[in-house]
């Protein structure tokens, strides 16, 4: 099973993004051909990098103003389909993604479209390749998944297969049982993209989708078991993030994709054991039932003004730590550290980033079976020195760098305060 990663989803030149998309743990690409019209590989050192590094170039997108065309257009969209099947041959890949034609002065008509899908299919298995078409909702004629299926089955081409986007098939309010009826083997790619629940024609919002899996509204894991179970036996891939949505860099955005892509993949083989993606085996889900802590990195003097500030908030210092610069602010249940240490990790934050949140402490049921999910999803672990009569917290690397702490009821982490803290003089709480 080969999972893929677009590589419109990060940003930088085509070999850095190659070299960021094989380091997150994918195994294909889908390459977009301005990434590769931009960079100075020909295309068959483009195939031969892509392969040195363990990557599958599943299809090359997009091609789209094919079909429905008249005269001198028809010709050249041939041509340029016929110049497109000699880079796919040079670049090492056998699948081209065509878009449904959104060209201006199309015939729209089923049988037309039939009769241009099927030449185009005649021209792709006389070379070895083969088409996935992908119905698009801004499209002149074919917008949904029923028409493109409709026309792939009239075509009745072992060349021309269907492909399919979560975002297109879902986020106008249909539900993934609709492609129940969708055969495995007229399937050629899939593409994994959620969004947010919304209201309105989705065709204004074509160049902004591309939520990873799992951070909108869709039911990506329906859509994924459903096709599984149709009989899919071909990449999943994530097709491109929103492009008008922050871009860090492309090295942490291949590894959000792949946590991602995991993530899901491994819900729905939990819910359907049947089901076998070959994905990393990982440790059950495990979660949080709140904050334990959240700790601020600073120094003396923006430490005595954020815990002025935590005084005027009804907070009150309790605990000291026994040998660092660390105070235990509480209200509650609300645990606030203020760490002015000139050692450290959080000492380290603060020179980088000035007063800051660098730690926090989420309660598990299972502290280490929660880092071990989280160090096989991508999340490098976290640790530092561990000074005398202070306990080694299990810890990942959050957002941005951060640290994110872990503390269960199975061992002595939820004793933390009492192990590596004492008590401070008992002072008033501001009402």
């Amino acid at each position: 099973m080969v999972l893929a990663l677009s590589t419109t989803s990060i940003p930088g030149g085509l070999e850095s993004k190659l070299e960021a998309i094989a380091e997150a743990g994918f195994s294909g690409i889908e390459l977009h051909e301005p990434d590769f019209t931009g960079c100075d590989l020909t295309a068959a050192e483009a195939g031969r990098m892509a392969r040195d590094l363990g990557l599958k170039i599943c299809l090359l997108q997009p091609f789209s103003g094919l079909e429905g065309q008249q005269g001198e257009a028809r010709q050249r969209a041939f041509a340029r389909l016929d110049h497109r099947f000699s880079l796919m041959e040079e670049l090492g890949t056998d699948t081209l993604l065509v878009g449904a034609s959104s060209a201006e002065g199309t015939l729209l008509s089923d049988e037309a479209a039939a009769a241009d899908l099927g030449e185009a299919a005649e021209r792709a298995k006389a070379r070895g390749l083969r088409l996935a078409y992908l119905g698009r909702p801004w499209a002149k004629h074919v917008r949904d998944d029923a028409t493109a299926l409709r026309l792939v089955e009239t075509v009745n081409s072992p060349a021309l297969g269907l492909a399919l986007n979560s975002y297109f098939s879902l986020a106008g309010g249909a539900q993934p049982a609709s492609l129940r009826h969708v055969p495995g083997e007229r399937l050629f790619h899939v593409q994994l993209s959620d969004a947010p629940r919304m209201d309105h024609d989705i065709r204004a919002l074509k160049s902004h989708f591309g939520l990873l899996p799992g951070q909108g509204a869709l039911n990506i894991a329906g859509f994924i078991r459903v096709l599984a179970r149709s009989g899919y036996k071909g990449p999943w891939s994530i097709a491109r993030v929103n492009e008008a949505g922050p871009r860090p860099g492309g090295r942490l955005l291949a590894r959000d994709a792949w946590r991602a892509l995991v993530n899901v993949m491994d819900e729905v083989a939990r819910t359907d054991p049947a089901l076998d993606f070959g994905t990393p085996a990982l440790p059950e889900r495990v979660n949080t039932s709140g904050f334990e802590f959240i700790e601020f990195a600073a120094d003396a003097a923006s430490g005595t003004e954020l815990t002025d500030m935590l005084k005027a908030m009804s907070f009150r210092m309790e605990r000291k730590h026994v040998s660092k610069s660390v105070e235990l602010w509480r209200q509650g249940a609300i645990n606030i550290v203020v760490n002015t240490d000139t050692e450290g990790f959080a000492r380290h934050a603060f020179e980088g980033h000035g007063p800051t949140v660098c730690d926090m402490g989420l309660r598990v049921k299972d502290a280490e079976q929660t880092v071990e999910r989280a160090a096989k999803l991508g999340a490098p672990k976290f640790s530092q020195p561990v000074g005398s009569g202070e306990l080694d917290i299990p810890a990942i690397r959050g957002v941005g760098g951060h640290v994110v702490h872990f503390i269960d009821e199975k061992s002595d982490l939820h004793r933390v305060w009492d192990i590596e803290f004492e008590p401070a003089a008992k002072t008033p709480a501001t009402p």
